[in-house]
């Protein structure tokens, strides 16, 4: 026997309620929209869609890397390859003065003129090239043209003067030289010794300290240029400094080498370049133990470059007028960004409105520089270093 289900039966005093069709609707109040959980997560949003530029540990990865000859692009090693290519013209500027092989000279037979005519051809060959490398490494003639403007004066001015000056002191030296060794061969002589040899061996044994004095003298017309050349006093005194030293030195080392006149051209050769690398040696380590604030290209076609600020104020930028020109980066305005140095500290201040420098991925307007604060302008990278505020380089984390 089957049982009886009773079947309910609406009450129709009861409110009718609508029949759901899909999910309940999501309901957002204000109080939603502001909490800070929303804003954080539409910071994080924004944040993973902007292109990163650079990277937030370690040093940023160059996209032209110095290479093996990456130090050739440093203050010490600009500088010696330039003294190289200076010390070439040197030489075939002082083949002409001394004329090897003539019986006469075409400037006559004045010791003096001959003297500062050799001092001038040292100081316009180094000092030409050396003032003009920066221009050259940039590929720029019009910076290379503007340089030479610059010191050429210079050069001549300062060559001819340190030549009188350096003849002067040259001819001084080796009249007490030549007379002491003319003494040495006559007492010699009584003795039965050679004194056409110990006349000649005394002279070529104290005419080294004279020789360097002179040609220290044409380095500190080369230095002096390359200041006039950057348009910086402190870089010509760094320079003039240097000049003298590695000048000093070459000078001291040349007739190690090959005298003046007597000894052959190829000698001559070998100790006129060792005389132009030593100078531009000198200057590149005066300069790099004197600075105090310089910039370091990590990232970019010029990676491994550095360039030393000398100026209150330095303009970065592909034109041929600004103080660190970058022209193998077609994104670079001609006056990008420039540099301001204050008792505050150094201050950059972009100058492309529509192209802003960024500082540590940051587009700035202005901004304050703090010791290895990242610096790009286009798509090159530059690491800001200073001296008196030097901090230790981030590097790569190892697990």
């Amino acid at each position: 026997m089957s049982e009886t289900v009773p079947i309910p039966v609406p009450d129709p005093a009861a409110p009718t309620r609508p029949v759901p069709l899909g999910p309940a609707p999501v309901q957002i109040s204000w109080a939603d929209l502001n909490d800070a959980s929303v804003s954080a997560r539409v910071e994080q949003i924004r944040t993973a869609r902007q292109v990163p530029l650079i990277q937030p540990v370690g040093t940023p990865a160059a996209t032209g890397a110095p290479g093996p000859m990456g130090w050739l692009r440093g203050s010490v090693g600009s500088l010696a390859l330039a003294g190289l290519v200076g010390a070439l013209v040197t030489w075939g500027l002082v083949e002409v003065v001394l004329q090897s092989g003539s019986d006469t000279h075409w400037y006559g037979d004045s010791a003096t003129t001959g003297n500062v005519l050799f001092t001038l051809a040292f100081a316009l060959g180094i000092g030409l090239v050396v003032s003009a490398w920066e221009g050259v490494q940039a590929r720029s003639w019009a910076k290379t043209q503007t340089a030479l403007l610059k010191a050429s004066p210079v050069l001549v001015g300062g060559g001819l003067v340190g030549g009188f000056i350096a003849s002067s002191v040259y001819t001084s030296m080796t009249s007490g030289i030549i007379a002491d060794a003319y003494a040495a061969a006559t007492s010699a002589t009584g003795s039965g010794g050679d004194a056409q040899a110990i006349f000649t061996q005394y002279v070529q044994d104290h005419m080294h300290l004279p020789r360097g004095i002179a040609i220290g003298l044409v380095g500190v017309a080369v230095g002096a240029a390359l200041g006039a050349a950057s348009r910086s006093t402190r870089r010509a005194l760094n320079g003039a400094i240097g000049g003298f030293v590695g000048g000093f030195v070459g000078g001291f080392l040349f007739d190690y080498i090959g005298s003046g006149s007597g000894s052959g051209v190829v000698p001559r050769l070998v100790a006129i370049v060792v005389t132009g690398v030593l100078i531009g040696v000198s200057m590149g380590l005066i300069e790099t133990a004197r600075r105090e604030n310089w910039l370091e290209i990590v990232s970019g076609g010029m990676a491994g470059k550095q360039f030393i600020l000398y100026h209150q104020q330095t303009v970065i930028g592909s034109g041929a007028d600004c103080h660190v020109t970058l022209i193998k980066d077609p994104a670079i305005s001609p006056q990008q960004l420039q540099l301001t140095q204050s008792a505050a500290g150094l201050t950059a201040r972009s100058l492309d409105a529509q192209r802003p420098a960024q500082v540590n991925g940051t587009p700035i307007v202005e901004q304050t520089l703090a010791d290895s604060d990242l610096l790009q302008v286009g798509s090159t990278v530059l690491r800001y270093r200073s001296k008196v505020a030097a901090a230790p380089l981030p590097g790569a984390i190892h697990g």
